[in-house]
């Protein structure tokens, strides 16, 4: 489903976590707002969802951690807390992470290392502190 820059406003409709079959999900560029419906955690067979660019708020729900097939995650431009990075290795299959520009904080966690098919990592403008860890040097996909 690709409802991208259609001026949407509003919530995200917890009833979207319905749609089972459902593979891909932009709602990039549109005026959303409010938190991320824990609904979407639903959507098992999600591969691409990309909620970038709205004025969503609040913390990942933690039934994202069901999203196994993910492999595009973007929140981007967001008013998002609490680190989405420490389900991270729940998503073996995730190629592209672009969470930049958000309040997220804490340390890069080391398990990032493991998702072996990332080939995208944006984490710049967030509030993480500590050392990069040297486990991401195993992410030979990286582009």
């Amino acid at each position: 489903m690709d409802l991208a820059s259609c001026g949407l406003d509003g919530p995200i409709l917890h009833e979207l976590g319905n749609l089972k079959l459902l593979d891909t999900l932009y709602l990039f560029k549109n005026l959303l707002s409010g938190l991320i419906p824990k609904q979407l955690g639903n959507l098992t067979n999600l591969m691409n969802l990309d909620l970038s660019e709205n004025m969503l708020t609040g913390e990942i729900p933690y039934s994202f951690t069901n999203l196994k097939q993910l492999k595009l995650l973007h929140l981007f431009y967001k008013k998002l807390h609490v680190s989405i990075l420490n389900r991270v290795a729940d998503w073996p299959n995730l190629e592209s992470l672009r969470l930049h520009s958000n309040n997220f904080s804490g340390v890069i966690p080391h398990y990032l290392g493991q998702n072996k098919k990332l080939e995208i990592l944006d984490l710049s403008f967030n509030k993480l502190t500590g050392r990069i860890p040297v486990e991401l040097g195993s992410l030979t996909n990286l582009i």
